[in-house]
Formats: C-alpha cells, sequence, structure tokens
C-alpha cells in the first residue's frame, strides 16, 4: 500500500488495500485488519482526501475499541486529530487531541503520559502557528521542552531548544 502510495499509484494502493482486508477478514485477524485501515488513511491524508481518510479512521477506531486495545484507541484519537487539523476544523483537532491524552493518560504508563501532554501540547502550537499566532503557541513549545526534559527525552531537546528559540525570535526576542 505504502509503496503504491509513494509512486502516485493511488488506485494500486486501494486495491492493495483491499486485498488485504480480504485476506486478514478471511484470518479473522481484527488487529491485521485496523492496520491495513490505518495504512489506507494515512495514503488517503497524505493526498489529501480527509473525508475518505477520517472514514478509514473510524474503522480503525472501532476495531481498537472492540479489541479493547486502548493504546491504539489512543493512537486513533490522535490520527483523527491530525486529519481534522488538516481539514482547518480545529475544534474537532482539539477534541479529537485532548482524548488522546486522556486515554495515554489512563493507560498508567508515565511515559504514555507523557507523550499524550506532549502530543496534545504540539498540536496545539500547530494550531497557533497555522492561524498566525506565534505568541499564543510558544507556551506550548515550553510546556513540551519540559516534558522532555522530565522524561529523559535528550535526542529531542536539541530540536525542540532549536523551535522554541526560533519563536523567541519571530516574536522580537533574541535575547530568550
Amino acid at each position: 500500500i505504502g509503496v503504491l502510495a509513494a509512486l502516485s499509484d493511488l488506485e494500486g494502493a486501494e486495491e492493495a488495500g483491499r486485498a488485504a482486508l480480504a485476506i486478514f477478514r478471511e484470518l479473522t485477524d481484527k488487529a491485521e485488519e485496523a492496520r491495513v485501515h490505518r495504512e489506507v488513511s494515512y495514503v488517503r491524508w497524505m493526498h489529501g482526501d480527509y473525508a475518505a481518510a477520517q472514514e478509514a479512521n473510524f474503522k480503525v477506531l472501532r476495531i481498537h475499541r472492540e479489541l479493547g486495545d486502548r493504546s491504539a484507541e489512543a493512537g486513533d484519537a490522535w490520527n483523527i486529530g491530525q486529519v481534522y487539523r488538516s481539514m482547518g476544523d480545529y475544534d474537532h483537532a482539539l477534541k479529537w487531541v485532548e482524548e488522546s491524552a486522556r486515554i495515554y493518560g489512563e493507560l498508567g504508563d508515565e511515559l504514555g503520559k507523557k507523550l499524550g501532554e506532549n502530543m496534545r501540547a504540539e498540536t496545539m502550537s500547530t494550531i497557533h502557528l497555522e492561524r498566525g499566532d506565534p505568541k499564543a503557541a510558544l507556551p506550548f513549545e515550553l510546556e513540551i521542552l519540559r516534558h522532555n526534559i522530565q522524561v529523559g527525552a535528550k535526542h529531542q531537546n536539541v530540536p525542540q531548544h532549536i523551535h522554541c528559540g526560533t519563536l523567541y525570535l519571530r516574536l522580537g526576542d533574541p535575547q530568550e
């Protein structure tokens, strides 16, 4: 699916998706069926077919809920939020990203909780930047930096410092 999409053969990617779904349905492998829907959703999203991407995302979410896979459900909510953000529907995007962060927080895994918080903050920042408001984005970027430091994600600190620095420069505060 991904290779065909990368080659801009969307019809081929869709056909591969249908073939994969048929195989996994025959095997009654719901988890793999969800994975195919997720891949198809990503391809559709990358090619700007947001309605079809959401249709596939909601199928994935339904399957993961049936399977009781809360971690996957959190990821699904995140994906749904990102497609809504791409559509410019920020209210629905925020609702789904908050849902994702909530589920990650309920999983009891401290790293997962921080991941959910970072994902929420990153989406909030992106939305403010897309709306042309870097001042409103900055607190979320600083929140991400604090989370990275708390969980020891050193590999993410450098790019996050650069991102915060760029925002300070845009806001006319080169010292910071």
